[in-house]
């Protein structure tokens, strides 16, 4: 599997982590007082809206993996007890359908 490799695991991580760097970067330099108007106007309350879609949408990129990281050996009883479940539900329905 990729994954468990260090050699494709690293860059990846190293890319992505410059991924969000740069999104967070983005965001310092557009919510400086230099480059917004003072005014409020329609434009500003969009382009602010916005900046706050994009904020939310990092938090998500960013905590999934630490969750995962932090409650994987907690919650792995319950992925494979679900995942026989899903696999019996599905097999049944196979055996019906083939051996009608």
């Amino acid at each position: 599997m990729f994954f468990d490799s260090l050699l494709f695991s690293l860059p990846l991580a190293v890319i992505y982590s410059l991924i969000v760097f740069n999104f967070y970067q983005l965001l310092l330099c557009t919510l400086t007082k230099n480059t917004l108007p003072h005014t409020k106007t329609t434009t500003t309350t969009v382009a602010s809206v916005c900046r706050i879609v994009f904020v939310l949408l990092i938090a998500g990129f960013v905590s999934k993996p630490i969750e995962v990281l932090l409650f994987n050996r907690w919650l792995q009883p319950y992925v494979t007890t679900y995942r026989s479940h899903l696999y019996e539900g599905h097999q049944q329905h196979l055996d019906a359908y083939y051996h009608h």
